[in-house]
């Protein structure tokens, strides 16, 4: 958990540090020229400078991502679903769907605002922490309840996600797809992970039948689809990706999706 947070700590600080470039830009672009926070219905403020969101509990995970990405944000990790709260995504440990570099959805919360007893309200910097740590004998729904604001941390992102399809036969194909190339390696076995990743999904169908799927986020395309949805549900898409396009352990398959399409791939599935 800690490792994740501090990856969430480093990209922060990435953007903070560019900020008279890539985000003063996002700044003039959004708002107007400045870069004080923006506030989107009373329930989301945001900070181009910081790169941070605070943020209302009750908040959904599609009206947070709506609002980011109209400045070219979007939190480091965003739950599957798009009803989910953010208190509910924060509740749940195991609460992570668009990102591999940056852990469950409590690795991209990098402080909270809470009441205490003597109705003081205080920021909780958690550092890696979890809520627990500094809540001592207090119940969880003590300690749930008593939150405020959350701060979350934000990255850049385009408004698509270019996808490539990867094959494996398992787990440890699937590895090996991973790791970083040799000079020993084969063409085939060429990376699906390099720096230019952004978002990795590893799907198992069968025991000898499976897909790494990568993606990077884009700020434009001219080949955009929208191969998934409602009606196809991602994991029926990419299964039938590996079954029709992927016949061969050298191959891969590209396509562009809408990134709201991408990050909530897996609500409803």
């Amino acid at each position: 958990h800690r490792r994740s947070w501090g990856n969430v700590l480093r990209a922060a600080r990435k953007i903070i540090s560019t900020r008279d470039h890539g985000s003063q830009c996002l700044a003039q672009e959004h708002n107007g020229g400045s870069s004080q926070p923006s506030e989107v219905d009373g329930l989301i403020q945001i900070s181009l400078k910081e790169a941070i969101a605070w943020v209302q509990p009750n908040v959904t995970m599609d009206a947070l991502v709506q609002s980011t990405m109209r400045v070219g944000l979007i939190p480091t990790v965003v739950a599957s679903s798009k009803n989910t709260t953010v208190l509910e995504a924060f509740a749940t440990e195991t609460c992570g769907s668009s990102s591999f570099r940056y852990g469950t959805f409590s690795c991209a919360v990098l402080s909270v605002k809470v009441v205490v007893r003597d109705v003081q309200e205080l920021t909780i910097k958690l550092n890696g922490d979890t809520i627990d740590q500094h809540f001592g004998n207090y119940s969880v729904s003590h300690r749930l309840d008593s939150i405020t604001l959350f701060e979350i941390a934000l990255i850049p992102a385009g408004n698509y996600v270019e996808m490539t399809y990867w094959p494996v036969r398992d787990i440890w194909g699937a590895t090996l797809r991973m790791m970083p190339k040799t000079r020993q390696s084969l063409i085939v076995d060429r990376p699906a992970v390099d720096e230019f990743t952004d978002l990795l999904d590893v799907l198992i169908f069968e025991s000898t039948f499976g897909v790494v799927v990568t993606g990077r986020f884009m700020p434009t395309t001219d080949n955009l689809c929208s191969p998934f949805g409602q009606n196809t549900p991602f994991v029926q898409h990419a299964e039938s990706i590996r079954s029709s396009k992927l016949q061969h352990s050298g191959e891969s398959y590209v396509e562009t999706v809408p990134l709201m399409d991408y990050i909530f791939r897996y609500d409803g599935c």
